[in-house]
C-alpha cells in the first residue's frame, strides 16, 4: 500500500470524524434542548393537575362529610321518603345557607328523587336552568352507577362548574340524589402562578371527529398571548405537547395542553399553558457556540499532530518495508531449495509458501491459496489415525491443538490434486520476536506412516482370516470383565472347533484347509453383530464374545451358527461341521477361568459326538 494515499486517507478519516463531532455536538445539544423542554412542559402539567386533583379531593371530601351529616337527618330523610316539599324546602333553605356561608364556593344545591325529578332547589329559576345539563352528564352516570359521582357541568357553553352526586339512602336503598354545584374558584390562576406560565381555559363545543376538534369558548385567560397568536385547534396539533418554539415578541414560547375530563368527559375543556423559555434557549445556543468553538481548537491541534507523526512513521515503514522485502526474497530463496511443504504464517495468517507447498495443492501463489482457503485446517484428511479438525477450526485453534500433543502424534494427511493422500509429520517454530507467527514445515512421511499402519493391522490380526487373534481377543475380554466390575451385564462366550478338520489338510492338502478356515470366518462374520468380537485363537478354533447376551439367548445363537455351517457349502470339501462350547460370565475373577470353563464345555461338545453346543 502507498503509505502517503494512507496518510491523506487517515486525515480525511479525521477531517470526517471533526465534522461528525461537530454535528454530534449539534444533536447532542439539541436533544439536550429538547430534554430541558420537556422538563419544563411535564413541571408545569404537573402542578396544573396536582392543584386540580387537589380541588376535587377536597371538595369531594368535604361534601362526602356534609351529606353524611344529611343521611343521619332521619326526619329529613322521612320527609324526603314521604315527599314532603314544605318540610323538604324548609331544612335545606337552612342547610344550603349554612353551606353557603361556610364555603362560598358552592354555587346551588339540589335533591332530585330517583326517578330525576325536582324536590329541591335553593333558586327555582337556577335550578330549571341547570336540569337538562345535570341529567346529561353528573347526575345521569350517578343514576347508572349508583354510586357517589364527581364531574363537570357547562352552562350554556358559556361558564362551568364542579358537581357532586351524593345518593341519600334509606335501609341501604336509594331514595334521592344530592347535587352540589361548586365554583372552580380560579383554580386555574393559582396553578399558573405557581408554575410560572401563561394560560386560557377553553370550553368544548361541538363533537370531536377524525378531521376535526373545536377548541371551545375562551372563558378565562390572564394573557393576550392567545389574541394575537390566534390560537386555535391547528395551532394546538402543530405546538401544544410537541416541544415546537413560538417566537412572540423577541421571546419564545413553549406551549402545553391539559385536558380537564372525568372517566365519563373525555372532551370537556382543555387549558393551553404558554410558558417562556428564552432564558433555558439563549443558554442553550451559548453552550453550543462555545462547545463548536472548543473542539475546532482541539481537533485541529490533533490534526496537526497526527499529520506530523503519520509522515515520520511512513518514512520509517518505508525503510522496514524494503528491509523486510529484502529478507522475504533471501527467505523465498532458501525454502523453494526445500522438498517439504513449508508455510509461514504471521499472526495466523500464511504471507509465505514454498514452491513445494504451491505445487502439492496446484497453486501460483500464495495470496490465492489463502483466499480460497482461510484455514488450513479445511484441508487436513479426516481420518481417526490421523490428527483432523473440527469442523470450521481456524488457523489459531488447530494449531494452538497441534502444539499441545505428543510429537508423534502429530501427524496430518492432505490430498495430492494428482496423486492422492499423503501423510506428514508437523514441525511449528515461533518465529522470534514475532507475536503468533510461526514457520510450520510439513515432512512426508507416507511410505513410512503406511508400513506402519501395516505393521500395526498385522500385529492385531491373523494373517489368514483377517480376524482379531489371540491377543487382540484377550484385551477385548479384559475390558469386557473390566466393565463388569462399574456395570454388570450378562456376557457370553462362544469357542469353536472344526470337526475332522485334520481330515480336511490330509486329504485336500493345506491350501484347501486354509480356504476352509477362511470360508468359515466369512460365514460366522455375516450372522454376528458388528460389536461381537470374533477371533481365531488358533489353528481351527476360534472364539467369539457376545457383549450383553445372556446364557439362554446365546444359547440359540450359537445353535443357528452351528447350522449356518453344517448347511453351507465349502468348495471341494462340500460339508463340514464344527463344534461349540458356551459359557456365559458368572463373576470369573479372571479371564482365564472364563476360557478354562469354555474350553470344557467345547471339549464336552466333541466328546458328546460333535456337531452340537454344550453349556457350562
Amino acid at each position: 500500500m502507498k503509505y502517503k494515499q494512507l496518510r491523506t486517507q487517515i486525515l480525511f478519516i479525521i477531517i470526517s470524524m471533526t465534522i461528525f463531532l461537530l454535528t454530534v455536538v449539534n444533536i447532542y445539544n439539541y436533544y439536550d434542548r429538547k430534554e430541558i423542554l420537556y422538563n419544563i412542559s411535564i413541571e408545569k402539567l404537573l402542578i396544573l393537575t396536582k392543584v386540580i386533583r387537589n380541588f376535587e379531593k377536597e371538595q369531594l371530601v368535604l361534601y362526602r362529610g356534609r351529606s353524611q351529616g344529611i343521611q343521619n337527618n332521619n326526619s329529613l330523610i322521612d320527609a324526603i321518603m314521604q315527599k314532603n316539599a314544605p318540610e323538604i324546602a324548609h331544612d335545606f333553605n337552612k342547610i344550603f345557607s349554612r353551606f353557603k356561608q361556610e364555603t362560598p364556593k358552592l354555587m346551588h344545591m339540589h335533591l332530585y328523587s330517583i326517578d330525576t325529578s325536582l324536590l329541591y332547589a335553593h333558586k327555582l329559576k337556577e335550578g330549571k336552568q341547570l336540569l337538562h345539563a345535570e341529567r346529561n352528564k353528573v347526575l345521569k352516570e350517578a343514576l347508572k352507577k349508583k354510586k357517589i359521582v364527581k364531574g363537570y357541568v357547562i352552562i350554556k357553553n358559556k361558564t362551568f362548574f364542579y358537581s357532586i352526586v351524593y345518593p341519600l339512602r334509606k335501609n341501604g336503598k336509594i331514595i334521592a340524589y344530592l347535587e352540589y354545584g361548586i365554583k372552580p374558584d380560579n383554580i386555574f390562576k393559582i396553578a399558573s402562578k405557581a408554575g410560572r406560565y401563561k394560560y386560557a381555559l377553553y370550553l368544548h363545543q361541538g363533537h370531536k371527529t377524525t378531521l376535526h376538534r373545536d377548541l371551545g369558548i375562551a372563558v378565562a385567560k390572564n394573557s393576550h398571548i392567545f389574541e394575537n397568536l390566534k390560537i386555535d385547534q391547528n395551532f394546538v396539533y402543530k405546538y401544544a405537547n410537541k416541544n415546537k418554539l413560538v417566537r412572540y415578541k423577541d421571546n419564545y414560547y413553549l406551549f402545553h395542553q391539559y385536558d380537564i375530563e372525568t372517566r365519563f368527559q373525555k372532551d370537556f375543556a382543555q387549558v393551553i399553558m404558554a410558558s417562556n423559555v428564552t432564558r433555558y434557549i439563549e443558554e442553550n445556543q451559548h453552550k453550543t457556540f462555545i462547545t463548536i468553538l472548543l473542539s475546532l481548537a482541539a481537533l485541529s491541534i490533533i490534526y496537526i499532530s497526527v499529520y506530523l507523526i503519520l509522515s515520520k512513521l511512513i518514512n520509517k515503514l518505508i525503510k522496514d518495508e524494503q528491509e523486510l522485502l529484502i529478507q522475504q526474497e533471501q527467505m523465498q530463496i532458501v525454502i523453494d531449495n526445500n522438498d517439504s511443504l513449508i508455510l509461514m504464517l504471521q499472526k495466523y495468517q500464511p504471507i509465505l509458501a514454498n514452491k513445494t507447498f504451491l505445487s502439492f495443492f496446484n497453486y501460483k501463489d500464495i495470496q490465492t491459496f489463502t483466499k480460497e482457503h482461510p484455514s488450513l485446517a479445511d484441508l487436513f484428511i479426516d481420518d481417526t489415525k490421523l490428527f483432523t479438525s473440527s469442523q470450521n477450526m481456524s488457523n489459531e485453534e488447530w494449531i494452538t491443538q497441534l502444539n499441545q500433543i505428543d510429537d508423534k502424534e502429530k501427524v496430518i494427511g492432505f490430498k495430492h490434486h494428482q496423486y492422492g493422500i499423503h501423510y506428514f509429520s508437523v514441525q511449528i517454530t515461533p518465529v522470534p520476536h514475532e507475536k503468533n507467527s510461526f514457520v510450520i514445515v510439513f515432512n512426508n512421511i507416507t511410505k513410512i506412516f503406511k508400513q506402519s499402519q501395516k505393521d500395526q493391522y498385522m500385529a492385531r490380526h491373523d494373517p489368514l482370516t483377517g480376524l482379531f487373534n489371540r491377543q487382540s481377543f484377550n484385551e477385548a475380554i479384559s475390558l469386557d470383565l473390566a466393565e463388569q466390575l462399574t456395570h454388570p451385564h450378562n456376557s457370553s462366550l462362544l469357542m469353536f472347533d472344526l470337526d475332522f478338520f485334520k481330515r480336511v489338510n490330509d486329504t485336500y492338502g493345506h491350501q484347501v484347509g486354509d480356504d476352509v478356515l477362511i470360508r468359515f470366518s466369512k460365514i460366522i462374520s455375516d450372522h454376528i453383530r458388528s460389536n461381537d468380537i470374533f477371533a481365531r485363537w488358533g489353528g481351527e478354533e476360534f472364539v467369539l464374545l457376545l457383549v450383553g447376551i445372556p446364557e439362554d439367548v446365546a444359547f440359540k445363537i450359537a445353535n443357528n451358527l452351528r447350522e449356518y455351517i453344517a448347511l453351507a457349502h465349502f468348495e471341494k470339501v462340500d460339508q463340514i461341521t464344527c463344534s461349540v462350547g458356551l459359557s456365559s460370565y458368572k463373576n470369573d475373577p479372571n479371564i482365564e477361568e472364563w476360557l478354562q470353563r469354555v474350553d470344557e464345555a467345547l471339549y464336552k461338545a466333541k466328546a458328546n459326538g460333535r456337531n452340537r453346543v454344550e453349556v457350562i
